[in-house]
């Protein structure tokens, strides 16, 4: 990989990609390094030809989920079509693509909670007979699930949560173990510590507690094990879905969810939706772990 121009923060780093092998036409995988300029690759692959192959490959299978634009899994790579889509989803001024993956190891989680990949499609992708299609290649590390969509100025046209899945806690398992024991806290979801995760219980729990968003505020014992960009607000910030860190059992709602490995002094969490807070909790971990 040479990059052909430099800039500051703040500014686009072009790269021109020289290894002769099939380019994803995607940002690369910072971890959890902070966003300071976005990235984008430009390919000596003809991106027609291989994304009309990517579209070809991943119609033999079922897409992970179906929305505006269906999205396929083959090995480390996502690939985004839709059919019949409009000129602008892949013209200099359409729509842009977000993507956030959760890392299912805490010590893959970036400072913000999800490891942030969002893409400018119109730069890697193509409009073939009519349909568009992108592809992403997705970072090496397990992945706890993905949420997805397109946006505006205006706002979000579209999202999804995507589960993955890829080395997923034994839900079952947490739970049993889960009720074994009392939870630290118990408002709507009861919530659970297990080492250095926590367990969220609901039982017969319905779509809208299901489908809420949790926020997980996670406050160090010391403001140095922050990153800089968080040390401002004062807490790390796991927010996360059930679709991504948890599942349903027999009707009943469960996610684990892995805490950094720096000392805790206190932790807030519960669920929002657009009226507001339907729960919320605070407490600490035993022995200040």
């Amino acid at each position: 990989i040479v990059p052909t121009r430099d800039f500051r923060s703040g500014e686009r780093n072009f790269i021109e990609l020289h290894h002769g092998q099939p380019c994803p036409l995607l940002s690369p995988d910072r971890r959890y390094v902070a966003r300071i300029y976005a990235v984008t690759l430009h390919c000596v692959v003809d991106p027609v030809a291989w994304l009309g192959d990517a579209r070809r490959e991943a119609l033999t299978t079922d897409p992970l989920i179906r929305s505006t634009y269906d999205i396929y899994r083959g090995g480390r790579l996502l690939t985004y079509v839709r059919d019949e889509c409009p000129p602008d989803d892949v013209a200099g001024d359409g729509p842009s693509f977000f993507l956030h993956l959760v890392p299912l190891d805490a010590g893959d989680i970036p400072p913000w909670g999800f490891q942030n990949s969002d893409l400018a499609l119109r730069g890697g992708s193509a409009r073939i007979d009519g349909n568009c299609v992108a592809a992403v290649a997705l970072p090496d590390y397990p992945i706890a699930g993905i949420r997805t969509g397109q946006f505006t100025d205006d706002g979000v046209l579209w999202e999804a949560d995507i589960p993955f899945a890829e080395g997923a806690p034994d839900y079952a398992a947490a739970r049993r173990e889960a009720l074994a024991g009392e939870p630290v806290a118990r408002s709507l979801y009861d919530v659970h510590i297990d080492g250095r995760a926590l367990t969220y219980l609901r039982d017969g729990c319905t779509d809208e507690e299901a489908g809420a968003r949790f926020f997980l505020h996670v406050v160090p014992a010391d403001e140095g094990d922050l990153s800089e960009h968080r040390r401002e607000h004062g807490f790390d910030n796991l927010d996360f879905t059930l679709a991504v860190r948890g599942t349903r059992i027999d009707g009943n709602c469960v996610a684990v969810v892995p805490l950094p490995d720096y000392p805790i002094a206190t932790v807030r969490t519960g669920q929002y939706d657009e009226a507001g807070a339907l729960w919320t909790a605070e407490f600490a971990l035993p022995d200040g772990e």
